[in-house]
Protein backbone atom coordinates (compact mmCIF):
# COMPACT_ATOMS: atom_id res chain seq x y z
CA UNK A 1 0.00 0.00 0.00
CA UNK A 2 0.93 3.55 -0.71
CA UNK A 3 -0.86 5.99 0.80
CA UNK A 4 0.96 8.93 -1.05
CA UNK A 5 0.50 6.92 -4.80
CA UNK A 6 -2.64 8.59 -6.36
CA UNK A 7 -2.78 5.47 -8.73
CA UNK A 8 -2.36 1.76 -8.73
CA UNK A 9 0.66 0.59 -10.66
CA UNK A 10 1.35 -3.36 -11.62
CA UNK A 11 4.57 -3.76 -11.71
CA UNK A 12 6.71 -5.60 -14.48
CA UNK A 13 8.81 -7.59 -12.06
CA UNK A 14 5.68 -8.94 -10.39
CA UNK A 15 3.26 -10.02 -13.70
CA UNK A 16 4.26 -12.19 -15.84
CA UNK A 17 3.58 -11.10 -19.20
CA UNK A 18 3.60 -14.35 -20.70
CA UNK A 19 0.06 -14.25 -19.16
CA UNK A 20 -1.20 -10.91 -20.72
CA UNK A 21 -2.67 -10.26 -24.37
CA UNK A 22 0.38 -8.65 -26.13
CA UNK A 23 -1.53 -6.14 -27.84
CA UNK A 24 -1.61 -3.83 -24.90
CA UNK A 25 -1.50 -0.08 -25.40
CA UNK A 26 1.28 2.02 -23.81
CA UNK A 27 -0.95 5.23 -22.51
CA UNK A 28 -0.03 6.40 -18.98
CA UNK A 29 3.61 8.51 -17.97
CA UNK A 30 4.67 7.58 -14.30
CA UNK A 31 7.40 9.16 -12.78
CA UNK A 32 8.94 8.04 -9.50
CA UNK A 33 12.19 7.13 -7.90
CA UNK A 34 14.83 6.27 -10.37
CA UNK A 35 12.98 7.98 -13.69
CA UNK A 36 10.09 8.05 -15.61
CA UNK A 37 8.58 5.18 -17.45
CA UNK A 38 5.70 4.75 -19.51
CA UNK A 39 2.78 1.83 -18.81
CA UNK A 40 0.73 -0.24 -20.70
CA UNK A 41 -3.26 -0.30 -19.49
CA UNK A 42 -4.63 -3.41 -18.69
CA UNK A 43 -8.13 -3.41 -19.08
CA UNK A 44 -11.08 -4.27 -17.19
CA UNK A 45 -9.50 -5.58 -14.14
CA UNK A 46 -9.89 -6.92 -10.57
CA UNK A 47 -8.26 -6.91 -7.66
CA UNK A 48 -8.63 -10.27 -5.58
CA UNK A 49 -7.90 -9.86 -2.01
CA UNK A 50 -7.55 -12.43 1.05
CA UNK A 51 -10.39 -11.79 3.35
CA UNK A 52 -11.69 -13.55 7.12
CA UNK A 53 -14.87 -14.74 4.42
CA UNK A 54 -12.88 -16.25 1.84
CA UNK A 55 -11.31 -14.39 -1.27
CA UNK A 56 -13.21 -10.88 -2.29
CA UNK A 57 -12.84 -9.77 -5.81
CA UNK A 58 -12.81 -5.90 -6.07
CA UNK A 59 -13.76 -4.87 -9.72
CA UNK A 60 -11.25 -1.79 -10.43
CA UNK A 61 -11.49 -1.21 -14.38
CA UNK A 62 -8.19 0.09 -16.34
CA UNK A 63 -5.06 -0.52 -14.49
CA UNK A 64 -1.39 0.12 -15.37
CA UNK A 65 1.30 -2.19 -15.75
CA UNK A 66 5.09 -0.74 -15.59
CA UNK A 67 7.16 -1.00 -18.92
CA UNK A 68 10.54 -2.91 -18.27
CA UNK A 69 12.33 -0.06 -19.67
CA UNK A 70 12.49 3.39 -18.91
CA UNK A 71 11.53 6.09 -21.22
CA UNK A 72 15.15 7.09 -22.14
CA UNK A 73 15.21 3.02 -22.84
CA UNK A 74 17.22 1.86 -19.60
CA UNK A 75 15.80 -1.21 -17.37
CA UNK A 76 13.15 0.15 -15.34
CA UNK A 77 14.76 -0.64 -11.60
CA UNK A 78 12.25 -3.68 -10.27
CA UNK A 79 10.21 -2.09 -7.96
CA UNK A 80 7.18 -3.69 -6.41
CA UNK A 81 3.63 -2.83 -7.07
CA UNK A 82 1.58 0.09 -5.97
CA UNK A 83 -1.98 -0.08 -4.13
CA UNK A 84 -2.75 3.31 -4.56
CA UNK A 85 -5.20 5.81 -2.63
CA UNK A 86 -7.11 5.26 -6.19
CA UNK A 87 -8.07 1.57 -4.61
CA UNK A 88 -7.72 2.41 -0.76
CA UNK A 89 -10.39 4.96 -0.98
CA UNK A 90 -12.58 2.54 -1.49
CA UNK A 91 -12.11 1.37 2.17
CA UNK A 92 -11.95 2.24 5.81
CA UNK A 93 -9.35 1.37 7.59
CA UNK A 94 -8.88 0.53 10.80
CA UNK A 95 -5.97 -1.44 12.96
CA UNK A 96 -6.43 -4.11 15.86
CA UNK A 97 -5.75 -2.46 19.49
CA UNK A 98 -2.07 -3.98 19.44
CA UNK A 99 -1.75 -2.77 16.04
CA UNK A 100 -0.43 -5.93 14.59
CA UNK A 101 -3.17 -6.22 12.04
CA UNK A 102 -4.59 -3.76 9.71
CA UNK A 103 -8.82 -4.20 8.94
CA UNK A 104 -10.02 -2.62 5.30
CA UNK A 105 -13.85 -2.57 5.25
CA UNK A 106 -15.55 -1.81 1.94
CA UNK A 107 -17.18 1.52 2.16
CA UNK A 108 -19.34 3.29 -0.35
CA UNK A 109 -17.47 6.07 -1.88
Amino acid sequence: MDTGASTTLLSWNEVPYATLQTNLREDRMYTAMGGSFKAFIVPECSLFFYANTGIYNLEVGDLGLSNYLTIDGRLCPAVSSVLGIDVLNKFDISFSDDLERLFLTRNNR
